[in-house]
């Protein structure tokens, strides 16, 4: 993902490192400090039909604040220390994600992704 992005003149880079096998990975895109979005695994299975990994965007289909995903971002680093961030400036990380992204409800992910981005 990160090699993808910067060969297409993306800057992405990795801002928290968790655990290698267990932690779970958060890219946020940047549009910039009044639009950010934030994707993460989505709920059931792993895998799309094609092999490839279920990404959701839990922030919905509006703009969100910078500051509201770090906060976010934060409080799930306090409680998970384990987990990932993935850092791109770019307004769509889709083209950059290795697998699939799911329309899935956000609160279906984390009940708090209602309270904070909504």
């Amino acid at each position: 993902m990160l090699r993808t992005a910067t060969a297409s003149n993306v800057f992405a880079t990795v801002v928290r490192r968790g655990h290698e096998v267990a932690g779970a990975i958060f890219i946020k895109a940047l549009g910039n400090p009044q639009t950010v979005w934030l994707y993460t695994a989505a709920p059931g299975p792993g895998m799309d039909e094609d092999g490839r990994p279920r990404w959701a965007c839990i922030t919905g289909t509006g703009t969100q604040s910078e500051a509201d995903a770090d906060a976010y971002l934060a409080r799930r680093a306090a409680t998970d220390p384990d987990i990932w961030i993935i850092e791109m400036e770019a307004s769509d990380a889709t083209p950059y994600l290795d697998g699939s992204v799911t329309t899935d409800d956000p609160p279906d992910i984390d009940p708090e992704i209602d309270r904070v981005f909504r």
